[in-house]
């Protein structure tokens, strides 16, 4: 009886460990919190707001900008899956990064829009470094490294 008893405590405390991993482990940013789309805007456009020295005009266009792109990605996230659905959603994103990058030219001074090229390369090469370098990017177009090339 004892055996059983003891048996049935694992179990239980073997079920309950795992369920709490589970839980934990299902959003894909581990314990950090998501911000929404308009505080993921209004935070990238103060960081481009000191980055470029953007006045509040610019600040405000960038923001609205920025939510608008934010909420596209969101829908497109929401929408994959299926075959053939990532070739298309890579075209799609790429398509919506220079339709961003077109309307943030019309935002910006030419020498804004030449330090904000140069940032996102900058944070381009520091997500390949930080992805082991697995990612090159090349233009707009970011290509995979094979590790059988």
């Amino acid at each position: 009886m004892k055996k059983l008893r003891l048996i049935v405590f694992a179990a239980s405390v073997l079920l309950a460990g795992a369920a709490t991993a589970q839980t934990s482990a299902s959003t894909p940013y581990g314990n950090r919190q998501q911000r929404s789309p308009e505080e993921m805007a209004a935070r990238q456009s103060e960081q481009l707001r000191q980055e470029l020295g953007l006045d509040d005009a610019q600040t405000t266009r960038v923001k609205q900008l920025s939510l608008t792109r934010i909420q596209e990605m969101q829908a497109m996230r929401g929408q994959a899956g299926g075959p053939g659905s990532r070739q298309q959603m890579m075209e799609t994103m790429q398509a919506g990064q220079a339709r961003f990058n077109t309307d943030m030219q019309g935002i910006l001074t030419a020498e804004q829009y030449t330090k904000f090229t140069a940032l996102q390369a900058q944070r381009r090469e520091q997500m390949s470094q930080a992805r082991g370098g697995k990612m090159k990017a090349t233009g707009n177009k970011l290509k995979v490294k094979r590790d059988d090339d």
